[in-house]
């Protein structure tokens, strides 16, 4: 989490996610809970929420509608209870749901009554799609969630006979320039085990981001169940849930090193001062604190996985070697690595070839 800024209500304050989203917390201080605020100021929704969070009481959530046959919201109510929705993975149905939720409510018009959710969905026109998306123009990537949520939907109102057409296929996504989350440099890896010795949790997590490359789901999970004999394996938490894919990764040095300095009853690698597993929000708070207390606020565990990336590719792996190692579902994002692997090569190459004329 980057540097929360007050805004003028009391202990309210705001930031930005990796990806450019605001994110709104009532928060007392060190010691009290952090409360989430997700409605948009000033509205009356929001000052509900600040007075509920204030007073110590749980917002009050409307009375669920039953839904209007045929509407965006009943497709939405089938689609949630499909087998298609079923076989994707818990975050995306998660991400899905929230973003079709927030579609439902939203007004088809500000200055009216009605919600798009009782709009007929096999009649919604292309314009439509496009101006729910365009009600998220300043934060573009969520923009793109409740685009990318439609496209899905409809997709599968298709697939099941309810309608012929897909009006969000042909809604471009926001072109959205960011690099996401900090790669991590030599430095920043030095400055890390300089301040996390040998023989503590957050070194063992390092070692073991470091060497696997793991996204932090499967990494809250890693323990002496994944070793097979040199190798830890494992099949990916996230991802495709139409694809069983499984990674077997050797065992490096400086990770063995690690594990063999755990208790011997200890089955989960990292595990908090209580012994216990982390879930995977907790780890990456931990990771938090660990990256904070080593002076690097920019770091997470994510650009660790970026930078093994990074490394395998300046090193010749090609785009299918990457993808076998870090579990991606297509090529797309191998490729981009090893793109930018060349240019760099490349570039340094024109550069040797100047300084040889001069």
């Amino acid at each position: 989490m980057t540097d929360a800024v007050k805004i003028p209500l009391k202990y309210v304050y705001e930031d930005r996610d990796a990806r450019g989203n605001v994110r709104r917390y009532f928060w007392r201080g060190r010691g009290h809970r952090k409360i989430r605020l997700r409605e948009e100021p000033p509205s009356d929704a929001f000052m509900e929420e600040y007075r509920a969070a204030r007073d110590g009481a749980a917002p009050v959530k409307p009375a669920p509608l039953r839904p209007v046959d045929g509407s965006l919201r009943a497709w939405c109510a089938d689609f949630y209870r499909s087998a298609e929705f079923s076989r994707l993975a818990k975050n995306t149905r998660d991400q899905r749901r929230r973003a079709l939720d927030a579609v439902c409510l939203e007004p088809v018009r500000r200055d009216a009554p009605g919600v798009i959710g009782d709009l007929p969905a096999a009649s919604m026109p292309e314009h439509v799609v496009r101006v729910i998306r365009d009600r998220k123009l300043a934060t573009p990537n969520a923009a793109n969630d409740w685009l990318k949520a439609l496209r899905a939907l409809f997709e599968w109102a298709k697939a099941s006979g309810r309608t012929r057409r897909n009006p969000a296929a042909g809604v471009p996504y926001i072109s959205v320039v960011t690099e996401g989350h900090h790669t991590w440099t030599a430095a920043d890896m030095a400055a890390f085990v300089a301040r996390h010795p040998r023989g503590t949790p957050a070194r063992l997590a390092y070692e073991l981001f470091r060497s696997t490359g793991a996204r932090i789901s499967d990494a809250a999970v890693f323990g002496r169940q994944h070793i097979y004999g040199a190798a830890l394996r494992w099949r990916p938490k996230k991802g495709s849930t139409k694809k069983l894919k499984l990674i077997e990764l050797p065992i490096m040095p400086d990770l063995a090193a690690e594990i063999d300095r755990m208790p011997p009853g200890q089955m989960t690698f990292i595990v908090s001062a209580f012994g216990k597993p982390y879930t995977e929000k907790g780890l990456g708070n931990k990771m938090r604190q660990w990256c904070n207390e080593a002076g690097l606020p920019h770091c997470s565990a994510h650009g660790i996985r970026k930078a093994d990336a990074c490394e395998a590719a300046e090193a010749g792996a090609t785009a299918s070697q990457l993808q076998a190692m870090f579990g991606w579902d297509s090529l797309k994002e191998a490729e981009k690595y090893v793109r930018a692997a060349d240019q760099k090569k490349l570039a340094a190459d024109a550069v040797a070839l100047i300084k040889s004329k001069r």
